[in-house]
Parts: C-alpha cells; sequence; structure tokens
C-alpha cells in the first residue's frame, strides 16, 4: 500500500497561477524579428523606393549621377549614409543631427498616426516614446560620454533607427527586455508603500 502523501491541489493551482505582475505588458515577441534579418528587410525596400518614380526632379538628377559615376543608386545613397556616419562623428552638429532624426521624424510620424482611425500606429509609436523616454536620462551624460566614446552621436542616431524602423521593430524588442520588466520592478516596489497610505488614509 502506497504511503504518499495526497497532492494538495489548491496549492499546485496555487503555484501555476501568474502573479500579478508576471508577464503583464508584455508585447508578441514574434512580431519583432531577428537584426539581421531586420536589416536585410530594410536594405531590400530601401533598394525598392530608389527605383521607384519620385517626380520628374528626382528621376531625371538620379539617372545623370548613375550615368556619370557608372555606380548604382543605391551605391550612391550608401555611400552619403556612410559620409553622415563621419559627420556624426567629428561634425559640430551632430548632435542637432541625431535629434533631428530620433524626434522630428517620429514626431511628425507620430501625429500622422494619431490622425488615422486605426489604433495599430498609435500604440508602435507609443511604445516608441516610451523607449526613448527611458533611455533619454543618459543624454544628460552626454557630454561626458561624448568626450570619451566620439561615436555616441552614431552609436545613438544607429539606435534610434533600430527603435523605429517598421522591417526592425526594435522598440518591442527593448520594451519586452528592458522597459516593460523595469516598470513592473517600480510597482512592486510602489505597491506596499501605497498600501500602507491607503490603510493610513482609511484609519
Amino acid at each position: 500500500m502506497s504511503s504518499r502523501k495526497p497532492v494538495d491541489q489548491s496549492e499546485t493551482t496555487r503555484t501555476e497561477q501568474p502573479t500579478k505582475y508576471e508577464n503583464a505588458g508584455d508585447l508578441p515577441k514574434s512580431e519583432a524579428p531577428p537584426v539581421v534579418d531586420g536589416v536585410k528587410m530594410f536594405h531590400a525596400d530601401f533598394v525598392s523606393y530608389l527605383y521607384q518614380p519620385h517626380g520628374e526632379f528626382y528621376d531625371t538628377n538620379v539617372k545623370k549621377i548613375e550615368e556619370v559615376t557608372a555606380v548604382p543608386r543605391e551605391t550612391v545613397a550608401y555611400f552619403l549614409f556612410a559620409l553622415n556616419a563621419l559627420y556624426m562623428v567629428f561634425g559640430s552638429w551632430a548632435e542637432f543631427l541625431c535629434n533631428l532624426i530620433g524626434l522630428a521624424y517620429p514626431g511628425y510620424v507620430s501625429v500622422k498616426a494619431i490622425r488615422t482611425e486605426g489604433t495599430d500606429d498609435d500604440t508602435e509609436w507609443l511604445i516608441y516614446w516610451s523607449v526613448y523616454a527611458t533611455f533619454s536620462l543618459i543624454d544628460y551624460f552626454a557630454s561626458s560620454i561624448w568626450s570619451v566614446f566620439p561615436f555616441y552621436w552614431l552609436a545613438k542616431m544607429t539606435f534610434l533607427m533600430y527603435l523605429y524602423l517598421p522591417q526592425t521593430k526594435g522598440s518591442r524588442v527593448v520594451y519586452n527586455s528592458i522597459v516593460n520588466p523595469l516598470v513592473t520592478a517600480i510597482d512592486k516596489f510602489l505597491e506596499p508603500k501605497s498600501i500602507k497610505l491607503e490603510a493610513v488614509k482609511q484609519e
């Protein structure tokens, strides 16, 4: 005859139930592709965009540049990207250019998203701004960091583009791995104090 104690079903159920904060606010990770795949998708979409018609001025001048240089337009575009990257390291307006890329464009697109009837794009940009706000505290030390690490503005620009590009959806990755757990930890820290405060008020 077995002498095993019967399993307390209520105890098993209790341990299997998620806590109040477990997975709270998590976004589907499957929606954010691996970084390499995201970069490949960006390259394909970017090249496709370059070869689309964008008006007579663009079409005529880009074609002339290709004929004079004997270089495809995507190579010219990436060369300009490289020059911009160098400027982000040595240029005196690197901070302004970085903030223009990380603030002006997302701000413009966010307003456009608010004007649409759906909420999917609103959520996407809300996630971006949540991540941006979390990491913007680092900018307080930007001058000190830049004096030791001259690639700071270039790194920040690359990071911000990784966050908001639709091909990479980096804001979702950073939100799930850093921002959401951070907010959950803050909630756990504040909840006991909130309960005590409510108890004092009731007295």
